[in-house]
């Protein structure tokens, strides 16, 4: 099969949708199908180049003037067009700029579009990713690029809700949850992660690993600390990872620890080798983003043996359940009642302890082999669902 991956997001940026990405294209090439990539394109890198497993990439001039959350809107070159005309199926996770074109153009040249809701745009656009167009208008767009993809791919019950409601059909619509490197991230070691950072083997730590961005809702998170605070007298924040609002945050942080006696650490970037024990490091995983519930960061948080505190994400299509591996919070955006979790969680170590458990058995049912099966079977029905509508 000929595969056209396109996103906005690719490496050097690094982010989940890039990390994603390289392990699909890597595990698509090596089961035999011709993968090309239409991505961002910066100073350093050449108009084509070739990745691992020879995998090539057209690189896309970059507006270097723009700059949305850290991130720079690329446009398409002359070189798409071929490469969506060549491919037997095109895949993207992205509605930016490239991902946007790729849905367009492959429409009207009748090639099988599949695409992978991995955002609620709506949230970004509020938050200061798009331009600030009315959400009725966010809409009608967002649905009109969906009703060009024969098939959708989505992996959480809330994503899965937000097609429907846009009024997308359901027969379009696809469940393939994430896969995970369980064997990987369950070999993180709490003592080795908690020695690097001079963390108390008998310390409460609060851990949250992902973007320093304001869609990530870090900020409540940081609210936090003070009440938090009050309930325990060895109390570590640790917030992993870099973006856009990392100073402005790290600031923040330190601030409302200073009368709290809680101690805050600011890691900056995480290598990819370091996550593991990374991971392990805390007693709960804290997500409370405003638009993922269910996000690459909490199940490989869950492979460590933590359970969750997140935004509420039930169903038939969700890897967290409430009480079982995860506690669930209404308003992710109230910190009295995120507190109030926290502060929960970490005093009863019983019950924290047996969640965790649950967590982890949870986080092994997910792998990338699956993924893929799922991903090769939703492109081959993109195609017949192509060739029966020529």
């Amino acid at each position: 099969m000929k595969i056209a991956v396109v996103s906005d997001s690719y490496a050097p940026y690094v982010d989940g949708v890039a990390r994603y990405l390289n392990r699909v294209v890597q595990m698509l090439s090596d089961r035999g199908h011709e993968v090309l990539i239409i991505g961002p394109g910066f100073s350093l890198h050449k108009k084509f180049e070739f990745e691992q497993n020879d995998v090539g990439i057209v690189r896309n001039p970059t507006l270097w003037m723009l700059r949305f959350n850290d991130y720079y809107p690329s446009l398409p070159s002359r070189a798409c067009a071929p490469i969506i005309k060549w491919a037997d199926v095109v895949f993207s996770p992205s509605l930016a700029p490239l991902g946007i074109y790729s849905i367009i153009y492959a429409s009207r040249r009748h090639r099988p579009m599949a695409f992978f809701v991995v955002h609620d745009e709506e949230v970004l656009i509020g938050k200061g990713v798009w331009l600030p167009l009315p959400k009725r208008v966010v809409r009608m767009i967002i649905r009109r690029l969906y009703m060009r993809c024969p098939v959708i791919f989505f992996a959480t019950q809330r994503f899965r809700g937000k097609i429907l409601k846009l009024g997308v059909p359901e027969d379009r619509l696809m469940y393939d949850p994430y896969g995970i490197e369980f064997g990987f991230f369950s070999a993180g070691s709490k003592m080795l992660g908690r020695k690097k950072l001079g963390i108390p083997q008998s310390a409460k730590v609060v851990l949250y690993l992902g973007r320093m961005s304001e869609e990530k809702n870090v900020r409540t998170l940081i609210a936090t600390i003070p009440e938090v605070a009050k309930h325990f007298s060895n109390l570590y924040y640790v917030f992993a990872g870099h973006g856009p609002k990392f100073e402005e945050y790290r600031k923040e942080g330190v601030e409302a620890a200073k009368t709290s006696g809680a101690k805050v650490i600011f890691t900056g970037r995480v290598d990819f080798m370091d996550l593991p024990n990374t991971y392990a490091i805390g007693d709960i995983f804290v997500h409370p983003s405003l638009h993922e519930a269910q996000s690459f960061t909490v199940l490989e948080a869950m492979c460590t043996g933590e359970p969750a505190i997140t935004a509420v994400e039930e169903g038939k299509y969700s890897f967290l359940k409430q009480g079982y591996n995860a506690e669930f919070v209404e308003n992710v955006l109230d910190c009295k009642e995120l507190s109030d979790k926290i502060v929960a969680l970490l005093r009863d170590d019983d019950r924290r302890r047996r969640m965790g458990k649950n967590a982890f058995t949870m986080a092994r049912q997910y792998t990338w082999d699956a993924h893929i099966d799922r991903l090769e079977e939703g492109f081959r029905r993109a195609i017949k669902e192509r060739q029966r509508g020529n």
